[in-house]
C-alpha cells in the first residue's frame, strides 16, 4: 500500500549517505558517527516497539481467545515469537557493532557478530522447510490437513478441568468440593446438549434454561461456566452457532441458499450480527472462509 512507503524513507537516506556522502566526509559538513548512531538507535528502538505493538495486538494479546483453525493459529503464534526474537537479536548486534566502531575498536567490527543472525536465520529456514505453511499461508495448511484426513477446522476447546481462577468465596469452595470429581461428566453433558443446536438458536436461551434441560442445579452450572469455561455463557452460545454454521457450509448448504439465510438458520437475527460473530470466532469473514474452503 502507498502509505507503507513511508517506512522506506529512512533506510534509503542511510543508504544514500553511505554510498554518496560518506566518501567525502573530509570535505563535506556531514553528521558525526555519534550523531548517526543516535539516529539509528532511535530508528531501531522505534520500530522494535511498533513491531511489538503490532504483533501483540493481533496475535499475542488478542482478547478473542476463541479461534477456529486452532493448529494454524498456534503455528503463527510461535513463528511470530521467533521472528520477533530474530529481529531483536539483529538490532542488538547492529547497535553493539556500531557502538564499538565509533570508539575505534575496529577489531570488533561487523564481521565479528555476523554469525549471530546467520544462526537464527538458518533455524528459521529449517523451520520453514519443516512447516512450509508459514511461508505459503493458510491454503497450503488446509491442503496438508486434507491429505492427512484430519478435520479441516476446529473450535478451540473452551473448557479447562483445572479452575481458571482462584476460588475465594465460601459458597464456591463448597461447590468445588462437591463438583470437582464430576467436572468432566458435567462438561460432557453440556457439550452433548450443545450439539442440539435448536436450543442455542434462541437468543433468549439462558443458563437457567440449560440447567433445567440438563437437570443440573442452576448454581452448579453457573459455577462450571465461571471457573471451568474460558468464555462466558453468551459467547459459548455464539461459539456453537458459528460451529453449526461451519458444519452447514461444509455440507454444501450454500449451494442452494445464501449467507443471509444461513445466518437465520443458525439463530442470528441479522446478517450483520452473524458476520461480526463469525469473524470474532474464526478470525475470517463468512465469505473469506468460503473462499478458503474452496481453495
Amino acid at each position: 500500500m502507498k502509505k507503507d512507503l513511508i517506512h522506506f524513507i529512512l533506510p534509503i537516506i542511510f543508504i544514500i549517505y553511505k554510498i554518496l556522502l560518506y566518501p567525502f566526509k573530509n570535505t563535506l559538513a556531514i553528521p558525526s558517527k555519534l550523531t548517526l548512531f543516535i539516529l539509528f538507535l532511535i530508528y531501531a528502538v522505534t520500530y522494535w516497539f511498533l513491531n511489538f505493538n503490532l504483533i501483540g495486538k493481533n496475535i499475542w494479546f488478542n482478547k478473542n481467545k476463541v479461534r477456529i483453525i486452532n493448529k494454524h493459529t498456534k503455528l503463527i503464534n510461535k513463528a511470530a515469537l521467533f521472528l520477533f526474537f530474530i529481529s531483536t537479536i539483529n538490532i542488538l548486534r547492529a547497535l553493539i557493532s556500531l557502538y564499538l566502531q565509533i570508539f575505534n575498536k575496529d577489531s570488533f567490527g561487523d564481521m565479528n557478530f555476523i554469525w549471530i543472525p546467520a544462526v537464527v536465520w538458518s533455524i528459521l529456514f529449517i523451520n520453514i522447510l519443516i512447516s512450509p505453511e508459514l511461508l505459503y499461508g493458510y491454503n497450503l495448511f488446509v491442503d496438508l490437513i486434507k491429505k492427512e484426513n484430519i478435520e479441516q477446522l476446529e473450535i478451540v476447546n473452551v473448557w479447562t478441568i483445572k479452575s481458571k481462577k482462584e476460588i475465594n468465596n465460601t459458597h464456591s469452595i463448597k461447590l468445588k468440593k462437591r463438583l470437582d470429581s464430576n467436572i468432566i461428566k458435567y462438561i460432557a453433558e453440556i457439550e452433548k446438549r450443545a450439539s442440539n443446536i435448536e436450543s442455542f438458536k434462541d437468543s433468549k436461551y439462558s443458563i437457567s434454561e440449560l440447567a433445567q434441560d440438563l437437570r443440573i442445579p442452576n448454581s452448579h452450572l453457573n459455577y462450571i461456566f465461571k471457573y471451568h469455561c474460558k468464555i462466558s455463557f453468551s459467547d459459548y452460545k455464539k461459539n456453537n452457532r458459528i460451529r453449526h454454521s461451519i458444519e452447514l457450509i461444509q455440507s454444501d448448504y450454500l449451494r442452494t441458499s445464501t449467507l443471509e439465510s444461513l445466518a437465520k438458520e443458525v439463530g442470528f437475527t441479522s446478517y450483520n450480527t452473524f458476520f461480526c460473530s463469525f469473524k470474532d470466532v474464526t478470525g475470517l469473514s463468512p465469505k473469506e472462509y468460503v473462499v478458503q474452503l474452496k481453495a
